[in-house]
């Protein structure tokens, strides 16, 4: 009896230990998992936030276009109209002149 209550004293903490062991290993994975998964979450946060940049980017590219565009035809506007002004300009002093030229 006192040999068989010594095995199973044993047994109980040879399968404490072995308990303990897997606590601590379930311990470990499950921080090894969160910090897989923070990771991942910050990984994702970056991806987004890269994107969101991305799309920033190309929306102040192309209003960058857009108001080039707008820039270029107003400067060709302004050197149409000097040249409209300058020849109508070249086109009075003429008329004056022979206006002078007659009296």
């Amino acid at each position: 009896a006192a040999a068989a209550a010594a095995a199973a004293s044993r047994e109980r903490r040879k399968t404490e230990r072995r308990v303990a062991e897997l606590e601590a290993r379930l311990r470990n994975a499950t921080a090894a998992s969160e910090a897989r998964f923070s990771a991942l979450e910050a990984r994702l946060a970056d991806k987004v936030t890269n994107e969101a940049l991305q799309a920033r980017v190309e929306d102040a590219s192309e209003e960058l276009e857009e108001a080039t565009a707008r820039s270029i035809e107003t400067a060709n506007d302004t050197v149409s109209t000097a040249r409209r002004l300058a020849r109508k300009g070249v086109a009075d002093a003429a008329s004056v002149a022979e206006d002078v030229a007659r009296r």
